[in-house]
């Protein structure tokens, strides 16, 4: 695919292995092992779109600059696993292309569900100093589907090398935790003015 977006001129190569519509990424072809389209950086063309998951389904967590080699799970409220859902992923990998997968635990078996592949999202460096969310030009959107029956949903980050930022909404059906960096609050933006609330990791 070709490079582009506000930061930047032409990527470092291209694929098919990322295809778009309306600035959002889904990613084809990584699922279950699928190859990755070898060494060369992917710089999708597009910049962060607003997260197309239930007002009800908001929760999850923020990171940036995750620890080389580390991994983060979170876990089904329900201990049968959760019910199929999308997720609403946010990344940055800036300048220097690093590697972020998403891995659902079903039937005891890890499922990739996500694999950036070797990204980068810009041509300069993170323009935060890694202390908060940055600019909608230099992150990408990705919807990501999550199979029934997962029990645990583990981000690896063991492709990380450089600065980075992740943001992953719709995990209202998994226990969040004590996030590697900050954790949205309870949602309360039903139609009612009521709270949106979570029975045996289904919501209601």
């Amino acid at each position: 695919m070709d490079g582009g977006g506000a930061d930047g001129a032409s990527g470092d190569g291209g694929s098919t292995a990322l295809a778009t519509t309306d600035g959002v990424h889904e990613v084809t072809g990584l699922l279950d092992g699928g190859a990755c389209p070898g060494t060369t950086a992917v710089y999708p063309s597009g910049s962060a779109v607003a997260p197309d998951v239930s007002m009800c389904c908001a929760s999850g967590f923020e990171l940036n600059d995750a620890t080389d080699g580390s991994t983060y799970t979170v876990t089904s409220l329900d201990p049968d696993g959760a019910a199929a859902t999308s997720l609403a992923v946010d990344l940055a990998t800036y300048q220097e292309a690093d590697r972020v997968g998403i891995r659902a635990t079903v039937d005891g078996q890890a499922i990739t569900i996500f694999d950036s592949c070797v990204l980068k999202t810009a041509t300069i460096p993170d323009p935060t100093g890694g202390k908060v969310r940055p600019p909608d030009s230099v992150l990408r959107s990705y919807t990501v589907q999550v199979p029934a029956g997962a029990t645990a949903l583990t981000f690896d980050f063991s492709g990380v090398q450089s600065p980075m930022y992740l943001r992953t909404l719709g995990l209202c059906s998994f226990d969040v935790g004590k996030a590697p960096a900050y954790r949205f609050g309870a949602v309360d933006l039903d139609a009612d003015g009521g709270t949106c609330a979570v029975d045996g990791g289904t919501v209601r």
